[in-house]
């Protein structure tokens, strides 16, 4: 959830804080740099990490440490397979 400042009013008062909706996937900002989130501080579920980043947050790049409660090092070559095939969706 992001909050942003509503317009001063005519009185002069200051405006309130006002929540607004996560950016949706279309409304992405655009950067020199490659912004990423680390998949397993959403969830250990790397699908279910993978949607978020993409859908709620609108962001192209995810840094991977962990998935599935095991370091990425760790994985086997079934899990690998089943992280491509989740990246590539």
């Amino acid at each position: 959830m992001r909050y942003e400042h509503t317009r001063q009013s005519q009185n002069g008062v200051s405006g309130h804080m006002q929540a607004i909706s996560p950016r949706s996937a279309t409304d992405r900002v655009k950067s020199p740099f490659r912004v990423a989130v680390i998949s397993d501080e959403i969830t250990q579920d790397f699908d279910r990490a993978c949607h978020v980043v993409a859908h709620e947050f609108g962001m192209e790049w995810i840094e991977l440490r962990s998935m599935w409660n095991k370091n990425i090092v760790n994985l086997d070559s079934k899990e690998i397979a089943e992280a491509r095939s989740i990246l590539e969706k």
